[in-house]
């Protein structure tokens, strides 16, 4: 009788275990895909910070040709233009650095909470399988006296 007890709390134990098991697997299957939406994030902030850089880039030009005109003694009006023209593309260049320096602050924040989270979710979650099995081990030891 006691053979056959043992190895029917020998069964639930292991199906207590398996069942911690899966937790756990899942827990790390949800922690990748939150690495790899702020690794996506990270990569559109990239792509967006490209084409500031690359607005920024035609603005810089304009700007230059504004300095050539300014040399060839343009007239006032082409000046003041031309001067809009260089003080935008500043402008452009500072809110694009500033925008790609937030975005990849905001992608690295992100990931380090979502793995923080994701490891404190396995870490009970192995707490929780780990306690249920003990308290199933217990109870079948009193079961069995």
């Amino acid at each position: 009788m006691k053979k056959i007890l043992i190895s029917v709390v020998s069964v639930f134990a292991l199906v207590t275990f398996a069942k911690a098991q899966t937790t756990g697997a899942e827990t790390v299957s949800n922690f990748k895909k939150s690495v790899k939406v702020s690794s996506d994030s990270a990569k559109k902030s990239a792509s967006d910070a490209k084409v500031s850089a690359k607005k920024a880039s035609e603005d810089q030009k304009a700007a230059a040709e504004a300095k050539k005109a300014e040399n060839a003694k343009a007239s006032e009006e082409q000046k003041a233009a031309l001067k809009a023209k260089k003080d935008e593309a500043k402008s452009t260049v500072k809110t694009a650095k500033s925008e790609a320096k937030t975005t990849a602050k905001t992608a690295k924040t992100e990931a380090k909470t979502t793995a923080k989270d994701a490891k404190a979710e396995a870490k009970t979650t192995a707490k929780d399988a780990k306690a249920s099995l003990k308290a199933e081990k217990e109870a079948w030891k009193n079961i069995a006296k």
